[in-house]
């Protein structure tokens, strides 16, 4: 692959699935090199951090119906501990948060009831809520641009 000047490449983070698949797919990458996506990878990162985003405990995002149904009225102390998660993001790496923290709010805290909420959680949902909580781990990045605030304020 012919080499990308530098003013028109994108550092973006890596979500840990990327970190254990880019060996497995590309072998060993020598420090200090950079791997550069093609259209595939670049689709394979963008749905691993929408997928990340939409998992985020809040609201009506899959997240936050699946804490609903595992946690009921506690879910919205998790999906209030994840605004303010954005809210901290903000503060400790960068603006990249700022949009999503407004959203989250926009959104709302608070799960609708469901019809039965009393039906008890039983092995399905509790297998289901595990298995979002991986794919959460496994696709999060908490600097998705690699965006810092000094970044803002430096000239190139």
């Amino acid at each position: 692959m012919p080499d990308v000047p530098r003013e028109l490449a994108r550092s973006v983070g890596e979500p840990l699935l990327f970190q254990w698949m880019v060996p497995l797919l590309k072998g060993h990458i020598a420090d200090g090199s950079t791997l550069a996506l093609g259209p595939l990878g670049q689709a394979a990162w963008f749905g691993l951090l929408v997928t990340a985003l939409n998992l985020m405990p809040v609201g009506q995002l899959d997240g936050g119906h699946v804490v609903y149904a595992v946690l009921r009225e506690r879910a919205v102390i998790v999906s209030r501990i994840a605004w303010w998660s954005c809210v901290a993001l903000i503060a400790l790496i960068g603006p990249t948060w700022i949009l999503w923290a407004v959203l989250l709010r926009v959104i709302g805290m608070r799960h609708p009831p469901t019809i039965d909420d009393g039906a008890p959680l039983g092995r399905a949902r509790t297998v289901v809520a595990v298995i979002a909580l991986v794919v959460f781990a496994l696709s999060f990045l908490p600097n998705p641009f690699l965006v810092t605030w000094s970044d803002l304020f430096t000239s190139r």
